[in-house]
């Protein structure tokens, strides 16, 4: 968007010098365009318009826009929008769109049609006092959310039913730090094309319940901190979880503190790598069972059952380490460790240290 494109800036009724930077020097509350023609992009229209607080777009020709790329970016005073008649059927991204807007308290998108908008990454990235959001219903185009509510502190709510999700690729940091959302029903959720879940559900320090049950995972890679920090979670059933190509889920639960079970199916991967601090600092956990049903070559452990002051049982089926694992402070802390359940080669690898911090521990094949 270039100022060259507008003819007339109106703040309060009156008008001003045609350069949008000009809003920002004055204490607007209602903005109005006049455009010499139809935009095809209104990406970075209003981004760093710090004063303006409240803007009515609802009779604006957006017919022939393709992009909205932070078309409200950084707009930190912005309090309300009226999208309500936008024509949005165009509009391929919406990346960044309202990122930043930190005074935003609620948003209705429920009327714009968003079937051909593939990217709404960061959309809401960082607006901290966002309460509520209504979000379109047709994004059956969608490819990627990453951090799309990223740093929604004040969400305690998210109806994400009608949400599309078969084409999406990348969920990372989809939710994290959403600090004050309680529960999450993603119940609705195809994720049959999503590779990575990294962070998706990081810091979320006050989730306590989440429905995964429809989840498919036979092609994410990456669960790294996927729910590192949800110190409120005690019970997570993720029996749905494949994990046919994960080979990275190194710090999945770190810090979960308040986790007593967490319920897995087989993880039927044979590409697992990295399992580095996976359960570390899960004080309340009690047991884990992780069964392959393939054969593994997983070279880092280190630290994967850290500060797990009360767990008392492990089994690791089928993990067929490499001889040169890492396997550092894999049971540091670990005090109430009665049993664990190894392959043989994990035995040979890892034994000679479990004998010497755990006197009383069976270890059994």
């Amino acid at each position: 968007m270039l100022d060259k494109d507008i003819i007339e800036i109106y703040v309060n009724g009156n008008k001003i010098s045609n350069n949008i930077y000009n809003i920002n020097k004055s204490e607007e509350i209602k903005v109005k365009f006049k455009f010499k023609k139809l935009l095809n992009s209104t990406s970075y229209l209003f981004k760093n318009c710090y004063c303006l607080k409240t803007i009515d777009l609802s009779s604006f020709n957006s017919k022939n826009v393709t992009s909205m790329i932070q078309m409200f970016y950084n707009c930190r005073s912005l309090e309300s929008v009226n999208l309500k008649n936008l024509d949005t059927k165009n509009v391929i991204k919406m990346r960044s769109m309202f990122m930043h807007c930190s005074s935003l308290k609620s948003i209705d998108l429920s009327k714009l049609n968003t079937e051909n908008v593939n990217s709404m990454r960061e959309m809401f990235c960082g607006c901290l006092n966002l309460k509520s959001i209504n979000l379109p219903s047709s994004t059956y185009n969608l490819q990627n959310v990453r951090h799309m509510f990223s740093g929604c502190n004040s969400l305690k709510d998210l109806d994400l039913s009608k949400f599309h999700t078969k084409n999406i690729y990348s969920m990372d940091y989809m939710f994290s730090y959403c600090k004050s959302l309680i529960s999450l029903n993603l119940s609705s959720f195809n994720t049959s094309n999503v590779k990575s879940m990294s962070s998706m559900f990081e810091c979320c320090y006050n989730l306590k319940s989440i429905n995964l049950k429809s989840f498919d995972t036979n092609y994410v890679s990456d669960m790294s901190k996927m729910f590192e920090n949800c110190m409120n979670l005690e019970y997570l059933d993720l029996s749905s979880f494949k994990n046919k190509n994960t080979s990275n889920v190194s710090y999945m639960f770190s810090g979960c503190t308040n986790l007593k079970k967490v319920t897995f199916s087989t993880f039927d991967s044979d590409s697992m790598n990295n399992m580095s601090f996976m359960f570390s600092n899960c004080l309340h956990l009690e047991e884990v069972k992780l069964n392959f049903s393939k054969s593994n070559k997983v070279s880092n452990m280190s630290g994967m059952f850290k500060h797990c002051h009360s767990l008392k049982i492990i089994s690791l089926k089928s993990i067929y380490p490499n001889f040169d694992i890492k396997t550092e402070d894999m049971l540091c802390g670990c005090f109430d460790l009665k049993k664990i359940k190894l392959e043989q080669r994990m035995i040979d690898v890892i034994v000679k240290d479990l004998k010497n911090d755990f006197k009383y521990l069976s270890i059994f094949n």
